[in-house]
């Protein structure tokens, strides 16, 4: 009885203290910052080369010359940054998180307990973000080696453009002399502020006059980068993109002209007006690239260069063109020695357009719908390329989604079932980005309810579709698709085979770069039934059909074994009588095509090598 008093007594003073004696303090010495009030670097994706990488509407911060885009503002205490040898250190950010309080505030209602101290107080100076710590607390250091970034907008006017640029200065709420200290470039009495000017969509409107003479529609890159005075653009149809030494803005700005111009190792004579020129980030992308040593003009690196002397830290930067011949590449330094960058993401890029499918070693996956989600184009960035084993579903709404074995995908980013159009967003939102890869995707049937009919042609049981319908409602989602993205039509991004040899499974990686390839284990088709009494049948993709991998095995029942009942009412079916030997092949030839189809987990190491 005094045991359990006992027991009893230290289960109540538990619950007592750690409900009001105990408190949690989070502190820049804490091991376990939440999410919530921590800027992570793996949000902030890599140290950033350039400080054109982060993009708009978000702040970059710098330390010591080490760089990262900041996602959603200042609002967090602390944040995360690699030092120069890449080693992650935290800091406290204040005093430039306006909106921190908040922010803990939020963080402590949500977890439900008051008991929650965060604490953003320091105990040296190599606490805080600016390396100054006075009686406990983080204080603006103009002196260290700190800076942000931000976009800055000029206000335009009948005698000139307004323009966007990129500001580094010191943070908000920092002393000031001048504008020009400060990221907004804005000093206000002499603290740096983020009070600007910032374009509405009625400014060009506001100024007829600069919408007909001064609204430069030829967009070009200044490659600020570089010491010597360079441009970048495309022209219309993004053949070719261009690299210039001059721009002449002209009388009040209302030529804007591109000369001095080059296209690889060409000079190239005359100049290039705004109406032909493009935003080279607006095609696609093609990569990007480790540059090294001096960069030019030219691709051949004869004549001027644009740098002066080698590349300081090898910089992973986009390429706008290639020239193999002279191992260059067409970036924002100009035309530069390069070597690619080592990314799963493109590793079809460095193979030959002649290679057949069948001749290159793909990664693949297996049970692909098998889980909850966020990225679907997770395994796509991380090399796989082949069977992406998708099995379809259908319910009464006729909708057609994810499934594998019974459990259904869901897609975490909706909260909702993952159907097959979230799929296939994903792959074309990677495929854009990664033009020279391929995707194999293998549909099956796995849990599709369509209408069966007797001989008689009387309902069997009724489905959610009929056969035909169902083929159509996938054709309608991939080759027939004609809605855009990316400026190009849906159905586009999905290979279509139009050769008179449909056997020919196989095709060349130069045909496909680009665009998903369908298989199924049924064919796939549906007829089209015209007024005139003609048809013609549409098929989706390629049927392949391949028994599953493996050894021989004994324990494969017969179609029709023997059954005999004992008297006991149970079924016994004869073990060794009733089965029989079935091997499956690891090598299979459909069409004369020969697969090796590496997805059986129980093979002999021997084997699967």
């Amino acid at each position: 009885m005094k045991n359990t008093i006992f027991v009893v007594f230290t289960y109540i003073f538990c619950i007592l203290f750690f409900q009001n004696g105990y408190t949690r303090i989070i502190s820049i010495e804490s091991n376990d910052i939440p999410d919530e009030l921590i800027y992570h670097f793996d949000e902030t994706n890599s140290i950033v080369n350039s400080k054109k990488d982060c993009g708009y509407n978000k702040p970059l911060y710098c330390k010591d010359d080490v760089c990262v885009c900041i996602n959603d503002g200042d609002i967090k205490p602390f944040i995360e940054l690699p030092d120069k040898n890449g080693y992650i250190h935290k800091y406290i950010l204040i005093p430039y998180t306006s909106g921190h309080r908040n922010i803990i505030s939020e963080f402590i209602e949500s977890n439900n307990n008051i008991n929650i101290h965060v604490s953003t107080n320091c105990t040296t100076d190599s606490q805080c973000f600016l390396n100054k710590c006075i009686e406990n607390t983080c204080e603006h250091n103009i002196k260290a080696n700190v800076e942000r970034c931000d976009i800055v907008y000029t206000k335009p006017s009948i005698f000139s453009h307004g323009k966007e640029y990129l500001n580094c200065g010191r943070m908000l709420g920092e002393i000031c002399l001048k504008d020009s200290d400060c990221s907004f470039n804005s000093c206000k009495g002499i603290t740096c502020s983020d009070i600007r000017y910032i374009p509405s969509d009625t400014d060009v409107i506001d100024l007829g006059i600069q919408k007909l003479c001064f609204y430069d529609v030829g967009k070009y890159f200044v490659l600020d980068n570089v010491p010597n005075e360079a441009y970048l653009f495309s022209i219309k149809d993004c053949i070719k993109t261009y690299i210039c030494k001059s721009v002449y803005e002209g009388f009040w700005g209302i030529s804007d002209d591109a000369y001095n111009c080059y296209y690889k190792s060409e000079v190239v004579d005359g100049s290039f007006g705004p109406s032909s020129r493009v935003d080279p980030d607006q095609y696609t992308y093609k990569g990007k690239v480790i540059i090294k040593e001096q960069c030019y003009y030219t691709s051949d690196g004869k004549g001027d260069a644009t740098t002066n002397g080698e590349i300081i830290s090898n910089p992973t930067v986009r390429y706008y063109d290639i020239d193999h011949d002279n191992n260059r590449a067409l970036t924002e330094y100009g035309w530069c020695d390069f070597t690619y960058e080592e990314n799963d993401a493109n590793w079809m890029s460095k193979l030959n357009e002649t290679l057949v499918l069948n001749q290159i070693n793909i990664p693949g996956t297996h049970d692909s719908g098998t889980y909850a989600i966020h990225h679907n184009s997770i395994p796509l960035i991380h090399g796989f390329r082949s069977n992406m084993d998708i099995r379809l579903e259908t319910n009464k709404y006729k909708q057609v989604y994810v499934t594998h074995n019974g459990y259904d995908c869901t897609n975490l980013k909706t909260g909702n079932l993952c159907f097959l159009t979230d799929v296939f967003d994903e792959i074309i939102d990677f495929l854009h980005l990664n033009p020279t890869e391929t995707v194999i995707i293998h549909l099956k049937e796995e849990k599709v309810s369509l209408t069966e009919y007797n001989n008689d042609g009387t309902v069997k049981e009724k489905g959610h579709f009929e056969r035909s319908d169902f083929y159509k409602a996938i054709a309608d989602i991939t080759v027939n698709n004609n809605s855009k993205k990316y400026n190009k039509l849906y159905k586009d991004y999905f290979f279509v085979d139009n050769s008179k040899d449909s056997n020919n499974v196989f095709l060349k990686l130069g045909e496909v770069r680009g665009k998903i390839i369908l298989y199924e284990r049924n064919k796939f088709s549906y007829t089209i039934y015209y007024n005139d009494n003609t048809n013609s049948t549409v098929t989706i993709g390629k049927e392949v059909k391949i028994p599953a991998m493996g050894v021989c095995t004994d324990k494969r029942w017969k179609q029709s074994p023997t059954v005999y009942v004992s008297d006991n009412k149970y079924a016994i079916i004869p073990d060794k009588e009733d089965k029989h030997k079935e091997c499956y092949p690891e090598r299979y030839t459909l069409y004369n095509q020969h697969f090796l189809v590496q997805d059986f987990y129980d093979l002999s190491d021997e084997k699967k090598m």
